[in-house]
């Protein structure tokens, strides 16, 4: 069973040879994708990297559970709040 796709053309723009490129950029694009999921590429991860990152985070989360601590914290402020709404 043959798909048949139907273009709407606007005949003063149509150019023969800019709808071949158009095509062409297409096919090396599929090409591409198929290439990617076909073949595996090796990915490197660099260690220090890695850790560097993870370090960061953790000086942040020490950071900001060290500031909700403060008393005249906006976390604070909020579980008082809370504490008030859910007194009977």
């Amino acid at each position: 069973m043959q798909r048949l796709r139907f273009i709407a053309v606007d005949q003063k723009n149509f150019s023969p040879a800019s709808d071949v490129g158009r095509k062409s950029i297409h096919e090396k694009l599929d090409h591409y994708v198929v290439a990617l999921r076909t073949n595996g590429f090796p990915g490197e991860v660099y260690e220090d990297m890695l850790i560097r990152l993870a370090q960061q985070e953790a000086d942040m989360l020490k950071m900001l559970a060290a500031q909700s601590q403060d008393p005249a914290s906006l976390t604070q402020q909020r579980i008082k709040e809370l504490q008030k709404l859910l007194k009977p």
